[in-house]
């Protein structure tokens, strides 16, 4: 465990061995989920798996299904999401996001969200089926502590929840008693 041999085993080591437990044999949680985009002119959506760059300050959790909606007739898109966290037993439906639709073209929608203490973009470009929203602070604010973010629409959403795993049973693996660690080898890659 990285810790002396102390002869005592002391609370927070038998929590982390009881996490390691418990994640050794972990099973993944998947969206399985690749993009899709629907076009009609008048209405586009779009449904897949939400990441960012940026783990400090995630628009969602890693393992989510978000569904953006734009009508150009009420001139708006909404962002849904529901998520689930890894590190607790929830699921999480956030509350819709209205972005105001700036400009409507055959390849392109552009839509901001003006909130308290950031300005968010949203860029749906129909073309490549790619979404990209990206959320710039007020600086003149107190309550924009987090830097520039920018979230998208992932390819596919299966990497970013088995990566989530892998992580998580290496690390349990990492405390398995030395002469049994041929019985666990290390989770890989499952491409």
């Amino acid at each position: 465990m990285g810790a002396p041999a102390t002869g005592i085993l002391t609370l927070d080591e038998f929590g982390r061995l009881a996490a390691a437990a418990r994640d050794i044999d972990d099973r993944p949680v998947e969206t399985m989920m690749k993009k899709m985009v629907v076009n009609d002119g008048d209405f586009v959506s779009a449904t897949a798996t939400g990441g960012t760059d940026d783990v400090a300050n995630p628009l969602a959790p890693p393992i989510n299904i978000s569904r953006i909606r734009c009508q150009r007739i009420s001139g708006t898109c909404e962002l849904s999401i529901a998520a689930f966290n890894p590190q607790d037993p929830h699921l999480y439906f956030y509350i819709p996001w209205d972005y105001r639709i700036t400009t409507w073209e055959p390849a392109r929608i552009i839509a901001t969200n003006e909130m308290p203490c950031a300005t968010s973009s949203m860029t749906l470009d129909l073309q490549i089926e790619s979404l990209v929203i990206s959320s710039v602070p007020h600086s003149d604010l107190s309550c924009a502590k987090q830097g520039p973010t920018t979230w998208r629409l992932l390819d596919d959403g299966f990497s970013a929840s088995w990566k989530l795993h892998q992580d998580k049973v290496n690390k349990a693996r990492v405390l398995v008693y030395e002469a049994e660690k041929k019985l666990v080898p290390p989770i890989v890659d499952a491409k």
